[in-house]
């Protein structure tokens, strides 16, 4: 199933996980590239690993989002 859109506050909070289903963190963020044409583009997620650390996770890098 693909989703033309998701909202991005309901992002925030979410769980993040590895490919072997481990939680790893939340997200924090989500950062966007604004287009002089269309809607903005998502670059990448701000995650919170360890309830310190936060590393940009690469739009590309996402392999499915779910609630």
């Amino acid at each position: 199933m693909s989703a033309s859109r998701v909202f991005v506050a309901r992002l925030v909070g979410c769980g993040v996980f590895d490919p072997a289903g481990d939680k790893v963190g939340k997200v924090i963020d989500v950062l966007l590239a604004y287009r002089n044409t269309g809607s903005p583009k998502a670059t990448g997620l701000l995650v919170e690993i360890s309830g310190r650390r936060r590393v940009f996770v690469p739009i590309a890098r996402i392999t499915s989002i779910a609630n």
